[in-house]
């Protein structure tokens, strides 16, 4: 019985250091792969740039998603100090409206066909859903 434990043990041992051994030799092999491609091909060119948004006539603004047209939403102040929500799109950054309220709200995501989710103040200062799609602001309702 002992001798099973021990035949067991060491067998576990193998696995594990060969296991190990395997897992290292494919990292090498990887990293190998990267260099060489670098060497022959270059580095990848990158292709992003900042681009400075602007902001709805406030002195902050923030963004919170882009799709895949390059649209993107976030919020910004407004020259009165108010929060809003805006969709950047061609160069162009529009003001999404609010319900009222004390001028509170954000567009959090948007997606690939256009349409933007957020929030919005209701004039009774409760919180609000919306989705804007098609140049109007629908209430979805409170949170």
């Amino acid at each position: 019985m002992a001798r099973m434990r021990l035949i067991a043990k060491r067998r576990g041992e193998m696995e594990e250091r060969f296991g190990k051994k395997r897992c290292a030799t494919k990292a090498v092999k990887l990293v190998f792969l990267y260099v060489l491609l670098t060497m022959v091909l270059g580095p990848a060119p990158l292709s992003a740039a900042m681009t400075d948004l602007g902001t709805l006539g406030g002195t902050y603004s923030r963004a919170y998603a882009i799709n895949k047209t390059g649209q993107v939403v976030g919020a910004s102040l407004t020259s009165s100090e108010e929060m809003h929500p805006f969709l950047y799109s061609n160069g162009t950054m529009i003001d999404l409206g609010t319900f009222g309220g004390s001028g509170w709200s954000e567009a959090y995501d948007i997606n690939d066909a256009g349409q933007v989710v957020g929030y919005s103040q209701t004039f009774l200062e409760n919180d609000a859903a919306f989705l804007y799609t098609d140049g109007h602001l629908w209430n979805l309702g409170t949170l």
